[in-house]
């Protein structure tokens, strides 16, 4: 039993993680105001949906950040433009592509204009779980919804969606976690195996 913790922690330290990648959505937004179908980079997607139905991941300038509009005209903007946080119905679903720590999500909540100060009934959820946020007025601020690391297995996913609260993604940082090769593994477990073994012998 105790060869077997020694193994499994061994496996455990053998991951490693990449540098935390930030990606400033809200930056992203003022330098180019427009909707995706599918908002992909090389690690990670972002699509919207609204009233359960297929929508647009959307950057809207004038430091907001990534939202959700139902319909773009032909050069990619939200139609109506008044239509472009996420409010009411409306989610965005981020899929990693390969095994990912979330270590940090922040939405901005500057334009909501309904009220101007901290309300605990108001909030954004994420995965279904309600996190309150604060309003600032016309500041921008960033909230961060996620105060401990999250997990998303590769092709997993998670939403954030509206609950009480109109938001915007403003900011998010991940580290991708990289699993060593099967021979690395099989090479450490013999390693780990001929300690054990090492051990015994002495013992008797």
């Amino acid at each position: 039993m105790k060869l077997f913790k020694v193994v499994a922690a061994g496996l455990l330290l053998s991951a490693s993680y990449a540098h935390a990648n930030p990606i400033d959505f809200l930056t992203l937004a003022n330098i180019s105001e427009k909707g995706f179908g599918n908002l992909a980079s090389s690690e990670f997607s972002v699509i919207g949906t609204k009233d359960g139905n297929s929508a647009f991941a959307y950057f809207d300038s004038e430091d907001a950040g990534l939202g959700v509009c139902g319909a773009l005209t032909s050069s990619n903007q939200c139609n109506p433009s008044s239509d472009d946080n996420v409010t009411s119905g409306e989610y965005l679903t981020f899929t990693f592509f390969q095994d990912t720590l979330l270590t940090g999500l922040f939405v901005n909540t500057n334009h909501d204009s309904s009220v101007n100060y901290f309300s605990g009934s108001e909030g954004v959820s994420l995965n279904g779980n309600k996190t309150s946020v604060t309003t600032y007025g016309s500041a921008v601020d960033y909230n961060k919804l996620v105060t401990a690391d999250l997990f998303v297995a590769a092709n997993d996913s998670f939403t954030l969606g509206y609950d009480d609260k109109q938001f915007y993604v403003s900011k998010m940082t991940y580290e991708k976690v990289t699993v060593p090769e099967p021979g690395t593994l099989a090479l450490l477990g013999l390693g780990l195996a001929g300690l054990g073994l090492a051990r015994r012998r002495k013992q008797a």
